[in-house]
């Protein structure tokens, strides 16, 4: 083998330099217009309300495509953004693409941060199921512009973690899956005020989640801020509209003095005197996404 290359190395190198050439013109000069029509296409034909726009494509070294601007949205709320991404890079899992199966990974720019995974794609009849996890690193949750208009609420802070999920193109709801994420140096905006709150500063959030069953139930949701440290447990029930989920939801939470000394009412202290047990106080939250209702127990 060494001495075949050897008596043919300017045959070799010219295949190499043929190679570079063509590589070279396929990235600086494919038509990415059409490319752009293709993807988007190929996105949009699939059985979902859901619709994909992406402002430039091009093929990405060694194999794959990268995206430039795309969004996400809803056919009936166009103007409404549920993600955008500044780029995103795709390839073929090697393996997969060798046995000729669909499975790509992907990395995003996104809200300050990185969002990447892998999706597994099979094709089932007239539906095609699919297979994901979603990793999250360092994404500003407030720079998403359209947050509070679709959950109802204002939401800030740093994201991290990951989603594993398992559904088909009919419905994404009704797929399954599990999620840990943490919420960092953030601020939630309440639909109604709690314990004279309207809004509450955190440390940290975890979350640990499975969905099964339109049905999403937390198996730890913790919250620690510089007033306070909690715990909730319950479930949401999914609506198609999702600020029509079912809440049921219970927790405590223990207040440090700090919150004494920024709440200095009359009436707040003796509801929370009456109602406080070893220096904690229980609660439920009941009613949907959109307009949620909180009682002390």
């Amino acid at each position: 083998m060494i001495n075949f290359f050897l008596k043919n190395k300017r045959w070799f190198l010219y295949v190499l330099y043929g190679v570079a050439l063509t590589a070279f013109l396929l990235y600086f000069c494919f038509p990415s217009d059409a490319l752009n029509e293709y993807v988007q296409s190929r996105a949009n034909n699939l059985n979902t309300s859901l619709y994909f726009s992406v402002e430039r494509a091009k093929p990405w070294l060694p194999i794959g495509l990268r995206l430039w601007r795309t969004e996400v949205f809803t056919k009936n709320r166009p103007r409404v953004k549920l993600f955008k991404a500044d780029s995103t890079i795709i390839r073929p899992d090697l393996w997969s693409f060798l046995r000729g199966e669909g499975r790509y990974r992907f990395k995003s720019l996104a809200y300050g941060g990185d969002i990447k995974g892998f999706v597994f794609i099979e094709e089932n009849g007239v539906s095609e199921n699919f297979d994901t996890r979603i990793e999250f690193e360092n994404i500003k949750v407030g720079a998403h512009k359209y947050l509070k208009e679709l959950l109802g609420r204002q939401i800030d802070g740093i994201l991290g973690g990951y989603v594993d999920y398992k559904g088909s193109d009919k419905g994404i709801m009704d797929g399954a899956g599990e999620a840990s994420l943490q919420l960092s140096e953030g601020r939630l905006e309440l639909a109604l005020p709690f314990l004279s709150m309207e809004s509450v500063d955190f440390d940290n959030v975890i979350i640990d989640m499975y969905l099964k069953d339109r049905r999403v139930d937390f198996k730890r949701f913790e919250l620690k801020g510089a007033l306070f440290t909690g715990t909730i447990s319950g479930y949401l029930r999914l609506n198609d509209n999702l600020l029509r989920s079912a809440i049921d939801l219970k927790g405590t939470i223990e207040l440090f003095s700090e919150f004494f000394k920024n709440n200095t009412g009359l009436e707040v202290m003796g509801l929370l005197r009456s109602r406080m047990n070893k220096g904690k106080i229980s609660f439920a939250v009941y009613g949907t996404i959109e307009a949620p209702k909180y009682k002390i127990i």
